[in-house]
Parts: structure tokens; C-alpha cells; sequence
């Protein structure tokens, strides 16, 4: 999956996620809001029916459905309608209320039975006690929270698929969009490598007839007309690279990352040298913090697409030389796979070093940082790497301090043990001033 394939599911997910919040918390506040309503609007129900009766009762005789009648007169004993439970008056209240005259609510349990709701009440000489049985209100109102909660819980899920649908649809036309600008940008990269490719060829002739032609000025001018055509090619080659990783990954081959990284070096060398940096290619087991023998790298195979690789080891490779000063030295480690399956490549220089703060900034497209002399450097070399690391499952990090160098490691998943690469893979290169360990 590529960097923007990534940022899509995650865009994806992340709006799924909004929507579905968003509205499964409306649902539950609705329902929560309709379950009080409804179970306060049942207990004032029960309040009125109670107040009702005991402001209409003269005797306990045949009172109001569901209700319970008490009754004492002064200086009487107390009464209770027919079918009264036993000890469910409430004689405390009684007696309170016929002190004070003060109306009285209480709720009363009987044992571990039935709850009761009471009101009591002193009109006209009367001590008045009507009781309501809560069973079956607590009984509806336990039905209503499950039927709530179900169609809740369906409502969510319902939500759920809905917003999931919703996330795909919302980020469709920015992935079509995103499809038309890495086609756009392969088409464009496409088309400008013919016309740079003559526009860097007509500048070294150009340089070569100067310098013939007794003209060191005109000459210098056209070196500088070569090296920025140079630049300017390696930024299109790298947008090429970029469009075509995201849109068509490629057949995933086995690619032995230490002959990559000895190759490259061996391409770099003359450049190496020109800029004073002693390049050092090393085979090594970085767990175990000891060089292996040259023959060991043949583990270091990872699945991938060889050019995208190499253009990444390059990348790193070319921008530690850009800040390293002369006579400083670049270390590339490469790791074989350790017991996690992971191959690792390891470009270590002594150069100007970064703010450890700054490290993920470096992976910004076209970010640019301070540069050794006059050795532009634009940030695309390094967007790419992290992009190409992210196609192929791994990784890109960057770590070092201000004045004491930069590490780069780039991991990646190592092959499985069925895929090798093949006889001519195993070349090995010895050149100039590289070692090997």
C-alpha cells in the first residue's frame, strides 16, 4: 500500500469514525432522553392518582384501582381498604403527618417483596395513607430500557454500515483526484526526459567547445548549466518514480539489498572522492555489533522492485554526501535479516548532523535544510525513500545531533526462505576505497 493509499484509508477511517460517533451519540441521547421522560412522566402519573384519592377518600371502602386505602380517625384505630398487605402502613408517616399536619411521600418495601409508593395526608381530622404498588411500573419501565437499548444498539449498527459507506463515497473523488495528479505527473516526467536529456548533453558539448576554445568563463557557465540540468533530471526521474510507485507497484522480486547498496556506492565513488568524503560499504550484523563476511549479505534479500529500491539507497546515499564536509566520511551498514525478519540499511555520516526535533520534517516533499556550501538539495530525494519504504511494508528514520553527523535507517521486511535472487545477483564489487568487513 503506498503513502497515499494510507493516507486515504486513514482519511476513511477517520470519517467513518466521526459519523458513526457523531450520530450514535444523538441516538443515545435521544434514547436516554426519552427513557426519563417516560419514566418521569409515569411516576407523576402514580403521584397525582395518589394525591387524587386520598384528597377524595372519606372511608377505605372500594378505592381507586391499584391503590391501597389507609385511614384513622382521632382517637380510632387504623383502617385499611380490603386485601391489604400486612405491615405495609407506613406508621411512622401516620404519625408524623398527624402531628404536623405536613403531607408526606415515602417510598415503602415490604421484606424482599414489592416497593411501594405512599402518600399521606391530614384532611378535615382524617389521617389519610394511600399506597400504590411499583411492580408493574418497574416492571414497563425495565421493558422500555430494553427496547430502547435494542433499537439502539441496532440503530448504531445501523449507523455504523451507513457511515462506512458514507467514509468511502466522501474520499472517492479524492482518490480519483489524487489517481489524475500521479498520472498527470508521470506523463510530465515522461514527456521532460527527452528534452533534459538533450538540454544536459547540449551543455556538456557546450562546456567541452568552451573549454576548447580558450574560454574558461563561458566554460565555468556551462558546468553549471550541466550540473543543474543534472538536478533538475534527478527531480523529474524522482516524480517518475514516485507516480509510478503509487500507481503501479510492480511484480514484487527478490532483491539482495547488499549488492543494492554495493552498486550504488560503487556509481557514487568518483563523486565521493571529488568531494573529499571517504565511502565505506559494510556488511554487518547491527544486533550483535560485529562485521560479517561479504558472503553474508546474500541474506540481506528483501521482496521488492529493484529500481524503486535502488533509488531510494541512492537518495540516501547522495543526500549524506551533500552534508558531509571534506575529509568526513559515510558509513553504509547493511543488516541481514535478525529474528524479526527485518532487513536493515544503515547510512551513518559525519557531517553537519540535524535537530533530533526536525528528524520527520526531513521526509516533507521539497523540504530543505541547511546545505554544505554550495550543494543545493531539495526534499523530494527524501519524501521519496519514505514513500518507497511504506510500499514495500518498511520504514525510513532519521536520528543525530546538531555538529556530530546523521543515521539513516531504512528497514524493510526480508524475504522468506524460498526466495533468493538469482546466481548473477551475487556479483560482488570491490573498488577504490570501499571495504569490506
Amino acid at each position: 500500500m503506498s503513502a497515499d493509499d494510507q493516507l486515504l484509508a486513514a482519511a476513511r477511517r477517520r470519517l467513518t469514525g466521526q459519523v458513526a460517533l457523531a450520530v450514535s451519540a444523538a441516538i443515545l441521547i435521544v434514547v436516554s432522553v426519552a427513557y426519563l421522560i417516560v419514566s418521569y412522566e409515569q411516576r407523576q402519573d402514580v403521584d397525582r392518582q395518589l394525591r387524587s384519592a386520598a384528597a377524595r377518600a372519606e372511608d377505605v371502602d372500594d378505592p381507586p384501582d391499584g391503590i391501597t386505602l389507609f385511614l384513622r380517625r382521632t382517637g380510632e384505630p387504623l383502617q385499611a381498604s380490603h386485601g391489604a398487605p400486612a405491615n405495609l402502613a407506613d406508621l411512622a408517616s401516620i404519625d408524623a403527618t398527624a402531628r404536623d399536619g405536613v403531607t408526606r411521600s415515602t417510598q415503602h418495601r415490604l421484606g424482599q417483596g414489592d416497593t411501594y409508593k405512599m402518600i399521606t395526608v391530614r384532611r378535615d381530622g382524617l389521617i389519610i395513607q394511600t399506597a400504590f404498588d411499583l411492580s408493574d411500573l418497574n416492571r414497563q419501565t425495565d421493558r422500555l430500557l430494553l427496547g430502547l437499548g435494542f433499537a439502539g444498539v441496532s440503530g448504531i449498527g445501523a449507523v455504523l454500515m451507513v457511515s462506512i459507506t458514507v467514509g468511502r463515497r466522501a474520499v472517492a473523488p479524492l482518490r480519483d483526484a489524487l489517481d489524475r495528479q500521479r498520472q498527470f505527473v508521470a506523463d510530465a516526467a515522461h514527456e521532460l526526459r527527452t528534452p533534459l536529456t538533450l538540454l544536459h548533453t547540449r551543455a556538456q558539448v557546450f562546456e567541452r567547445a568552451a573549454g576548447k576554445a580558450g574560454v574558461p568563463a563561458l566554460a565555468a557557465e556551462a558546468g553549471e548549466i550541466v550540473a543543474d540540468s543534472r538536478r533538475l533530471a534527478d527531480i523529474v526521474e524522482d516524480l517518475l518514480v514516485s507516480a509510478e510507485l503509487a500507481h503501479s507497484p510492480g511484480r514484487r522480486t527478490p532483491v539482495d539489498l547488499g549488492r543494492v547498496a554495493h552498486e550504488v556506492a560503487a556509481a557514487a565513488q568518483a563523486y565521493a572522492a571529488e568531494l573529499g568524503v571517504t565511502l565505506t560499504v559494510t556488511v554487518a550484523d547491527l544486533a550483535a555489533g560485529r562485521a560479517m563476511p561479504a558472503e553474508a549479505d546474500r541474506r540481506a534479500v528483501v521482496l521488492g522492485a529493484e529500481p524503486a529500491l535502488r533509488r531510494a539507497v541512492s537518495a540516501l546515499l547522495d543526500n549524506a554526501l551533500g552534508h558531509t564536509q571534506s575529509d568526513g566520511s559515510v558509513t553504509m551498514t547493511v543488516a541481514p535479516a535478525n529474528p524479526s525478519g527485518v532487513v536493515t540499511l544503515r547510512i551513518t555520516d559525519t557531517g553537519q548532523g540535524l535537530e533530533p526535533t526536525a528528524a520527520d520534517d526531513l521526509f516533507t516533499r521539497f523540504h530543505r535544510g541547511q546545505q554544505v556550501g554550495d550543494r543545493r538539495r531539495f526534499g523530494l530525494g527524501l519524501a521519496l525513500v519514505q514513500e518507497i519504504a511504506a510500499n514495500h511494508g518498511g520504514t525510513v528514520t532519521a536520528a543525530g545531533a546538531v555538529g556530530r553527523g546523521a543515521t539513516f535507517t531504512l528497514s524493510l521486511p526480508a524475504a522468506g526462505e524460498h526466495d533468493s535472487p538469482s546466481a548473477a545477483a551475487q556479483a560482488r564489487f570491490t573498488y577504490g576505497r570501499h571495504s569490506h568487513a
